[in-house]
């Protein structure tokens, strides 16, 4: 039996999947159904995001020259 290797997912796709829930658009059961993700993953990117503690958001936003809204 082989081993199912786990998705991997770009840090734009990351930080578009969590501003779905950090901007009040969707719950985050309906974000995980409509990007294709599990709900703890997103809830991972939420909160990293919130708390500042994984620089790929900040990196993601310094290139695309935006700023990180914090509610």
């Amino acid at each position: 039996m082989t081993k199912q290797k786990r998705p991997t997912y770009s840090a734009e796709f990351k930080l578009e999947t969590a501003q779905l829930v950090l901007d009040g658009e969707h719950k985050v059961k309906e974000a995980a159904e409509l990007m294709n993700v599990s709900k703890s993953a997103i809830n991972k990117w939420v909160g990293r995001c919130i708390i500042h503690q994984w620089s790929g958001f900040v990196d993601v936003l310094n290139q695309n020259n935006s700023r990180l809204q914090i509610l």
